[in-house]
């Protein structure tokens, strides 16, 4: 089992049972107990869970994902302005990659002139967007829905995205700092880096609000992103971090 399944379960398990001790997760994980006490060590420094003797309990997460409903209220200029810029790596007949974040909800509206797309998305409200406002083919995965985001997360999520190819991947972040772009969630964050991962192309789309915020959970690097859009000059450490990788900086104005 793959590290990050093996954590989605861990966590699935404990917000459940809310205390478990590492050997009866051992049994329920099928995992030798060197592998179950590194595990629950690793999700406790991220604040996932807490530690405890013997095992660990579930833990509210200081750092929780705002409502949905407020991010998409927020920032709402930037958004349109970076979002815009996006589209010039959009053609007709393009295989997309479209994470569920308010930013990506911001570009379904410019899609409606471009024909012939395919795009594959975890959002909810992406969906119905792309649905009502675009004639393209949409494909949406399935999964364990997060009310706080209206996405679909977990291993079916995963597995279902498996599945596909695209041309290109455009997808947010919840903070970038240095080199480290970063999510709230472990269960984003792989979403997003399975994304990056099967696509020809990815963009990062990010507004001047995010520079400087280091969440719990890193899911790439520039390294990992061909262009990145913004709407200001990014901070010094981030422009190093793009100077010293492949990713190209792209200013909407």
């Amino acid at each position: 089992m793959l590290t990050i399944k093996r954590h989605e379960k861990i966590l699935s398990i404990i917000q459940e049972r809310k205390t478990i001790t590492s050997k009866e997760l051992q049994k329920l994980v099928y995992v030798s107990h060197s592998t179950i006490i590194r595990d629950l060590t690793e999700l406790d420094k991220m604040g996932l869970i807490k530690r405890i003797h013997g095992g660990a309990s579930i833990v509210v997460p200081k750092d929780i994902e705002s409502s949905f409903n407020i991010r998409v209220k927020t920032n709402v200029n930037e958004k349109t302005l970076i979002t815009k810029a996006a589209t010039q790596f959009i053609e007709d007949g393009n295989t997309i990659f479209i994470d569920s974040s308010s930013t990506l909800q911001t570009l379904i509206t410019h899609l409606k002139n471009f024909k012939y797309l395919n795009v594959i998305t975890n959002g909810m409200n992406s969906a119905m967007l792309l649905s009502k406002n675009t004639d393209a083919n949409i494909f949406f995965l399935g999964g364990q829905i997060s009310a706080n985001s209206n996405s679909s997360m977990g291993c079916l999520a995963l597995n279902n995205l498996d599945n596909f190819n695209a041309d290109i991947a455009i997808f947010s972040t919840s903070g970038i700092s240095g080199n480290i772009i970063c999510e709230h969630s472990i269960e984003q964050a792989a979403i997003k880096k399975a994304m990056i991962k099967r696509a020809n192309i990815s963009v990062l789309l990010c507004d001047s609000s995010k520079f400087g915020i280091k969440h719990q959970i890193a899911f790439a690097n520039f390294n990992d992103v061909d262009y990145f859009i913004t709407n200001e000059m990014p901070t010094y450490d981030i422009l190093q971090a793009i100077d010293e990788s492949k990713c190209k900086l792209i200013i909407a104005e």
